[in-house]
């Protein structure tokens, strides 16, 4: 008969599996202590970026006097509204970049920004012939998920795009200029913006926290033109004086997107089918009158431009009255003069396409006829005041003119 003994490990075995029991334990206690630490840094260093994003914001309310941002450290010009979060339209939030980070000749090791182009369908039907095509989005996809040829491939990444140039193009039978070269004057000489490592455009400003087309039409310069109306604010046939200075008060127009600002300057894209000058002053029938009939020129110019606001003073003279330096006169009490022609501070920039901008500045300095074609005129007269809330930084724009007619501002 055999029989069994049942042999007891050894005390110590037994203290050594307890000690390995009660060490798994704290290391596993450990490990969630690093972790709610890890979080709480990791938060702590999210609160502080913060912190710092916003001590900047007020930083830069206090300093921007330029349409294309403020001045930084070093002497070269921040933009500030390009790297505004949510993306306008969108929850999107740019990657953080401080002041300090915005050149591209500063190393940012970590910068990760997120990638938006809105889609061609997302644009007015009429614009959507202009729309650039997302290359982006067919550099970065991968041939292992597609079923084109290797040919078909290379053609949809690789468009032929003039950069840094002007293109004739013909679509859907119409003929346009497509205008890549930048309006931004650089020691006397147009710049030529460079390309980054997938060759698409980088924003001659710097980082903006965000890649891709945005809300844009156009990789790289998206060209504009403006204009900013004015007149003396009068009391009965009386200029409104302050502190001895005369006020000035200008037209606008109401804000057709989802932006914070309700009123922006007269004004539009230029697209390649239509002359500039053209522009401005079809829009400004279409946003100050309503009135939608204005046709299209690619032959009007910067002269017929000039003589179209001319019609709007009220007491007319046969051709120009006076032409001194860059001012130009063509009635009494008349003057023209482009203001500003370069980089756009705008929310809808991003680090491959930016808005460049000429504005133009028409003023009456006498008595003029937009009150007799105004239904409700007191609501497109507004008084250039700080206080006004305008589209992106026109309000900069405003502060210049009110320094260049000596008005009040405050």
């Amino acid at each position: 008969m055999l029989t069994y003994s049942l042999r007891m490990p050894p005390l110590t075995d037994l203290c050594f599996v307890s000690s390995m029991g009660s060490l798994k334990e704290e290391l596993r206690t450990q490990k969630k202590g690093v972790k709610r630490l890890t979080d709480r840094v990791v938060e702590l260093e999210k609160v502080m970026n913060v912190s710092r994003i916003y001590l900047e914001d007020i930083k830069h309310l206090l300093m921007q006097q330029d349409v294309k941002g403020v001045q930084g450290a070093k002497g070269q010009t921040l933009h500030i509204q390009s790297r505004q979060s949510p993306y306008p339209g969108t929850t999107i939030h740019r990657f953080p970049v401080f002041d300090k980070y915005v050149p591209w000749e500063v190393p940012y090791t970590v910068y990760d920004p997120k990638i938006y182009t809105q889609a061609e369908s997302a644009f007015a039907l009429f614009e959507q012939m202009f729309v650039d095509e997302d290359i982006l989005a067919l550099t970065m996809r991968e041939p292992g998920n597609m079923e084109e040829t290797s040919d078909q491939l290379s053609a949809q990444t690789a468009p032929v795009i003039i950069w840094n140039g002007l293109a004739k193009e013909e679509i859907n039978g119409i003929k346009i200029d497509v205008d890549r070269r930048s309006w931004i004057m650089q020691d006397g000489y147009t710049l030529r913006y460079s390309l980054d490592s997938v060759n698409l455009p980088r924003n001659p400003m710097g980082r903006t926290g965000i890649r891709g087309r945005g809300r844009l039409h156009r990789w790289g310069p998206n060209h504009e033109i403006n204009a900013v109306v004015t007149r003396w604010r009068r009391r009965g046939d009386e200029f409104l004086l302050v502190e001895g200075r005369k006020v000035l008060e200008f037209l606008v127009a109401r804000v057709d997107d989802s932006s914070s600002a309700e009123w922006t300057l007269p004004g539009g894209p230029v697209l390649g089918d239509e002359s500039m000058y053209s522009i401005v002053c079809r829009t400004f029938m279409e946003k100050i009158f309503g009135e939608k009939e204005a046709e299209k020129s690619v032959h009007f110019n910067e002269h017929d431009m000039e003589s179209f606001f001319a019609m709007f003073v009220g007491e007319r003279a046969e051709g120009p009255v006076s032409q001194g330096g860059s001012e130009v006169e063509l009635a009494p009490g008349f003057k023209s003069k482009m203001i500003y022609c370069g980089y756009v501070d705008d929310p809808r920039n991003t680090d491959n396409a930016w808005v460049e901008a000429e504005v133009w500045n028409f003023h009456y300095n006498l008595k003029d006829t937009f009150n007799t074609r105004l239904r409700e005129w007191e609501n497109f007269w507004k008084e250039v005041t700080p206080a006004i809330r305008l589209y992106a930084n026109q309000g900069t724009i405003l502060q210049a003119v009110a320094r260049m007619h000596e008005a009040f501002y405050g």
